[in-house]
Order: structure tokens, then C-alpha cells, then sequence
């Protein structure tokens, strides 16, 4: 059997060639594109086939027709909104297919919530700071557990934003939104968010203070919480920590051995 490559509709090798230019900076944003006949005679193909391949684009967002005097079709501006919704639906997909684990969506929290961490205590802003603070004090007074779960991520949300690396935050953040829709949010109990409460005034603490070091150890500590939620969780935290002397993450695990709500809390 041959290998070969299957040759693909025109319109689809137009938009992949016109992507290309546009990925590669050829084509940068608010660049208008050649009219339909240029490039017709450009690609040697019919202006319905070109048509059809800038239709697939606009789908895309990579291009956008604007109309009148000055009209035309012109390379789209980048939106990190979309790029994060596609990214997190992409995920959402992958985890409710069992394509990605929960403790694999656990571990890249961990890879990229605790450098956010230690990069917001060192590059954070007064205006950033004070955000942080309003969203760790947020949810105190939250009695209903389900809102309050939801409430949490605005902390982790203002952290992420003041890393002071945008590709940081929009990667970390479709990845802890897809995690927490994994968790049965009312099946966790009252010291889970005690002890949740306690740790985002730890890492604000730090962060306020510029301890880098300080606010990555507790941030880890603060994932370990959701960590030892999943069967076999407690023994994965246990081992990564033997011989770290971790007080941090030794009080997680005592925890979640102690807590009704650590066993199937996760939806695996």
C-alpha cells in the first residue's frame, strides 16, 4: 500500500495557504487582503473556490470583511478571549471524553499556577495587589457552597493576571476552568473551604510581601487540596513530597485523610 497524502479540496489549500502567511506575520492584522479576482489569478483557481477559502478563514476569526467605501476582507486582530474559549472547549472535550485525566489537568495547574504564583509576588502592581486582596475576601461571607466554589476562581483568576505573562494566563486559565467543572462542587464540606480560605490569605500574604519562593510553596500546597479530592490522590501527594519536609503539603494530606469529602468528590 502507497503511502500518500490525500489531495484536498482547492478552497481548503487556498485558506491553508493564506493561514500560513497570516501565522508566519506575512499578513499582519488590519491588512487587507487582494481583491477576490487577484486572488483568483494568483491561485489559479475560480473566485467561488476563493471565496469559499475566506469564508473557511472568517470562521476561523483569522480575516474579517468589513463593508463600504473601504471595504474588503482584512486579517483579523488577535482576541486572547476567543483563543481562551477555544482552547477551553478543546479541553472541556478531551476531559469529558476521558482523553485527558483529571490528575492530569491537576499536574498542569500545578506546572502553571505556582510560576504564576511566584512571578505575580515579584511583578504584581499596587492595582493588581488590592485585586487580589478584594478576591481572596470575596467569598468569607458566602454561605451557599456551590457559589462559593464558583466565587474561587476569581482568586486564582487575579494572580494569573498578574503574572505579567499574558501566554501564562491564557493558557493557565482554560485549564483550571475545565478542572473545576470536574469536581461535585457540593459534595465537598465546610473545612475544605476553612482550610481553602486559610490558604488564599497565605499566598496574598506572600505575594504581598514580593516572597516569590513563599507564594509558589503555598500555591503547590493549595493544589495539593484538590489533588488528594481524586482516588489515589492522597498516596500520589504523599510520595511526590517524601524527603521535601513540606509542612505545607504534609497538612493536605492529614486533611484529606480526615475529611468525609475525600473520597469520589471528583468526577472521574
Amino acid at each position: 500500500m502507497l503511502s500518500v497524502e490525500r489531495v484536498r479540496p482547492a478552497y481548503v489549500q487556498v485558506a491553508a495557504q493564506l493561514q500560513e502567511l497570516i501565522v508566519r506575520g506575512d499578513l499582519t492584522a488590519g491588512q487587507r487582503l487582494p481583491v477576490e479576482a487577484e486572488l483568483s489569478t494568483m491561485f489559479g483557481v475560480s473566485r467561488s473556490t476563493v471565496r469559499e477559502a475566506l469564508r473557511l478563514l472568517s470562521s476561523q476569526h483569522l480575516v474579517e470583511t468589513r463593508r463600504g467605501v473601504h471595504g474588503g476582507t482584512f486579517v483579523a486582530a488577535p482576541d486572547t478571549g476567543l483563543m481562551g474559549d477555544f482552547l477551553e472547549t478543546g479541553l472541556g472535550l478531551l476531559s469529558g471524553a476521558d482523553l485527558v485525566s483529571v490528575d492530569q489537568l491537576i499536574e498542569a495547574c500545578d506546572l502553571l499556577e505556582v510560576p504564576a504564583a511566584q512571578l505575580a509576588a515579584v511583578r504584581r502592581t499596587p492595582t493588581q495587589l488590592e485585586m487580589i486582596r478584594k478576591a481572596t475576601t470575596a467569598t468569607e461571607r458566602i454561605e451557599d457552597p456551590v457559589e462559593r466554589y464558583e466565587g474561587s476562581n476569581g482568586f486564582h483568576a487575579s494572580i494569573l493576571a498578574a503574572c505579567g505573562n499574558p501566554l501564562l494566563n491564557l493558557v493557565a486559565t482554560p485549564v483550571f476552568s475545565v478542572l473545576r467543572t470536574r469536581f461535585q462542587r457540593s459534595s465537598v464540606d465546610a473545612t475544605f473551604w476553612e482550610r481553602s480560605a486559610r490558604q488564599h490569605h497565605e499566598i496574598y500574604e506572600a505575594i504581598e510581601r514580593g516572597d516569590a519562593e513563599q507564594a509558589g510553596v503555598l500555591m503547590r500546597a493549595h493544589i495539593d487540596e484538590l489533588r488528594v479530592l481524586v482516588p489515589g490522590g492522597v498516596e500520589a501527594v504523599r510520595r511526590r513530597t517524601v524527603g521535601t519536609g513540606s509542612v505545607e503539603a504534609a497538612s493536605a494530606i492529614a486533611a484529606a485523610t480526615e475529611s468525609p469529602a475525600a473520597a469520589g468528590s471528583a468526577t472521574v
